[in-house]
């Protein structure tokens, strides 16, 4: 097996591994882990050292400490209505979600040392009345706001809506959004729109090799001007987590073209996912996250096993029944498991927003690009039709019967657990399977000779 699979397969099980041991314990089962698998597919050092390495980042990065009340702490967060998530405590990442409440405060990104007042906890989430000693306001950078100046120029005689929903898919602002829209693309399916992820991104980038395919350069400056686009776009938008790791999938892909590497998309995934867990171990535990990356695998993995073995056909409607289906079936076990949630006649829907979305998405972008040159309106009234059109479509389908179920979740957490580890086992197995034949065969062709 690939090398690169055996790290990332380390390391995920190593990420895995801290929510339910101490570092001690952490430490020595990586070392187990490690040599096993060292001595099983002989494999370099590197399969050992990789591993430690994202043990050290772990145990040096996040907080375990217990804070209560009269403790004081240094914190950063971002504001909303007085409260807002806690991105760093004493200058770590906490081990768990927590949650700050300030008072007095404006709207914005902090790094304060205050006080505790309270502490709560609630669905295993940390909540923190603090009072604030010192204080500094993160600005944003000059990259975003002057996106978000060309994007207001842009919409600035646009009705309330319209600019929301710009403002959501575009700039990543979907706290603009009101809770009935959100939950209105939850139950139809397509909540993934909403959210600036690969989706975005791969938009993204096909707009600008596009536009730079019409121009006469050579092919490397294209990738390095796609490079510069597809960074600067991520540096002026408010960031997320499945928007850099989106960013990470992209640039991986970007620098195979440069450095002349042949892509391979599996190997592409598992090292954008390697690199993710690295900057921060703990989104091992989010399931957007799980999402982005078993929803990417299937694609890969299953929807091509399906296409070469079973259906060989080349119609494009039946493409997208199939893959649609496969995504909602290989993501059920965690909507079951985390929302109690099951995706029902939803992929229907998704057939058809999906495109109006994604055609939505493309447009709105290209009439930030123009804007940069003040050519903005040239693409606006085609843009609120297929607002309109995107928006419509989404309230219509919201109010269809059995898009999505709603259960109580009695099932345990080990079912979800051997069906996913089954059929990873299954499909790197097959993978393993077929590397030892192509070696088998490339032997024999040797012998021959």
């Amino acid at each position: 097996m690939e090398l690169l699979y055996i790290i990332t397969l380390e390391c995920f099980f190593c990420a895995l591994l801290y929510n339910h041991v101490n570092n001690i314990i952490l430490i020595l089962a990586t070392l187990f882990i490690s040599i096993i698998i060292f001595l099983f597919f002989k494999k370099s050092l590197v399969a050992i050292l990789i591993p430690f390495l994202l043990v050290f980042r772990i145990t040096n990065m996040i907080d375990n400490l217990y804070y209560d009340r009269d403790d004081i702490i240094t914190v950063e967060l971002s504001l909303e209505a007085s409260k807002g998530e806690i991105k760093k405590i004493n200058e770590r990442i906490p081990s768990k979600k927590s949650y700050g409440r300030i008072d007095y405060l404006e709207d914005g990104n902090y790094k304060l040392k205050g006080i505790i007042l309270k502490r709560s906890e609630r669905n295993g989430q940390t909540f923190y009345d603090i009072e604030a000693l010192e204080k500094k306001e993160l600005k944003d950078s000059p990259l975003k706001k002057y996106f978000l100046k060309k994007a207001e120029n842009l919409t600035k005689s646009s009705y309330l809506d319209f600019k929301n929903m710009y403002m959501a898919v575009i700039l990543g602002e979907s706290s603009r959004l009101d809770r009935d829209l959100k939950n209105m693309f939850s139950y139809t399916g397509t909540s993934h729109l909403l959210a600036l992820s690969g989706l975005h991104v791969g938009i993204i980038f096909g707009v600008i090799m596009f536009l730079l395919s019409k121009v006469p350069i050579m092919s490397y400056k294209r990738y390095w001007m796609a490079f510069l686009s597809v960074t600067l776009y991520f540096l002026g938008v408010k960031n997320s987590p499945s928007l850099t790791r989106a960013y990470i999938m992209i640039v991986v892909v970007i620098c195979g073209k440069l450095f002349h590497e042949n892509i391979d998309a599996l190997k592409s995934l598992a090292l954008s996912f390697l690199i993710s867990i690295f900057i921060n171990p703990l989104s091992i535990n989010e399931n957007s996250l799980r999402f982005s990356y078993l929803a990417v695998f299937a694609i890969l993995e299953i929807f091509s096993l399906i296409k070469k073995k079973i259906y060989k056909g080349k119609s494009k409607i039946i493409d997208t029944l199939i893959l649609s289906l496969i995504i909602q079936l290989f993501l059920s076990p965690i909507l079951m498991k985390d929302f109690g949630k099951l995706s029902f006649l939803s992929f229907g829907t998704n057939m058809i927003i999906m495109p109006i979305g994604s055609f939505y998405i493309t447009l709105a972008f290209v009439g930030l690009l123009l804007e940069n040159i003040g050519l903005g309106f040239m693409i606006m009234p085609l843009l609120k039709v297929v607002f309109n059109v995107f928006y419509n479509s989404i309230l219509i389908a919201s109010k269809l019967p059995y898009l999505t179920l709603e259960f109580e979740n009695n099932i345990p957490d080990s079912l979800f657990f051997v069906f996913y580890l089954i059929v990873f086992g299954m499909i790197f197995y097959r993978k393993l399977k077929t590397e030892r034949s192509n070696k088998n065969e490339k032997k024999k062709k040797r012998t021959r000779i």
